[in-house]
């Protein structure tokens, strides 16, 4: 990746990529400097500040985490959602979001259970992680081993027994 960067580092596939791997590496700090770097090259690339959400989300920087969120979803063109985002953080904090989040009928099983996990509701996390997993949701075979959301999960054993259904070595 980093490469690829000193090859072509105006690349803005790469630049956001490479900020998602360092998410997905725990390297917070770094992610974000990266996605900085990225907004640089183009401030409206939605995908940026989706993943600009996710490590502030992962550093318990909820403030900035939400903001992102609903600029990712202005940035598609969900306007309500954004309003929606704002408007569930100003009135019930993270908690409040969070809840907000679960309700909406248009949110995939495994983003659901993302924010399960967040509350600290495991049921109800593996409930939609199998719902996500039935559906053969692409997110579970990309992300499920790596995801810093799913960290409050990795010590139930029906992690693990996801991991192996799934197809991962154990």
């Amino acid at each position: 990746m980093r490469r690829a960067l000193e090859i072509d580092p105006l690349a803005l596939p790469i630049n956001w990529f490479y900020g998602h791997a360092l998410f997905h590496a725990r390297k917070y700090d770094e992610s974000i400097a990266q996605l900085k770097k990225t907004l640089e090259l183009d401030a409206n690339f939605p995908g940026t500040h989706n993943h600009l959400a996710r490590v502030y989300q992962a550093k318990g920087n909820y403030t900035e985490s939400v903001e992102e969120y609903a600029k990712y979803q202005e940035l598609i063109g969900e306007q309500r959602n954004a309003a929606l985002v704002r408007e569930s953080f100003a009135k019930g904090g993270w908690q409040g979001f969070v809840r907000a989040m679960v309700e909406r009928p248009d949110l995939s099983p495994y983003l659901k259970a993302h924010f399960y996990a967040a509350l600290g509701e495991k049921d109800k996390a593996f409930a939609e992680l199998n719902k996500a997993y039935e559906n053969r949701d692409g997110f579970v075979v990309m992300y499920l081993k790596v995801d810093p959301r799913l960290d409050p999960l990795r010590s139930d054993p029906r992690f693990q027994d996801l991991l192996r259904r799934v197809g991962f070595p154990q």
